[in-house]
């Protein structure tokens, strides 16, 4: 019996998925780049730049398959129209664990930033 040959769809199915595995990595480390955003807008009182971010969160996690990144984001839009910036550090400090938790390499690199 001869191998079935993959079809069209099948090929381009799979160079998705392996495109956006590419992506992630990208992805998380853009995350990581709005909370070092949000934590400079934190210090600057800057609400409008907090929703600005916890927007493209919320938006952006669950095309990725990062369903608690756009929760986060949402809750980060929400608060920061109150401008409660313990509510928001703390979300901040949930959002920085769970990137940790589920990218470790943005842990070692923010542990050899505090070394140099």
């Amino acid at each position: 019996m001869m191998k079935r040959e993959k079809t069209r769809k099948e090929k381009v199915s799979k160079n998705r998925v392996s495109s956006i595995n590419e992506l992630i990595p990208l992805y998380l480390e853009n995350v990581h780049l709005y909370l070092v955003t949000l934590r400079r807008a934190l210090d600057e009182e800057n609400f409008d730049e907090i929703e600005n971010i916890g927007h493209k969160m919320k938006g952006s996690g669950k095309s990725f398959g990062f369903e608690r990144i756009s929760e986060l984001g949402k809750e980060i839009e929400e608060r920061s129209r109150e401008k409660n910036k313990n509510t928001l550090r703390k979300l901040a400090k949930s959002m920085e664990d769970y990137l940790s938790d589920v990218y470790p390499p943005l842990k070692s690199s923010d542990e050899n930033r505090k070394t140099i």
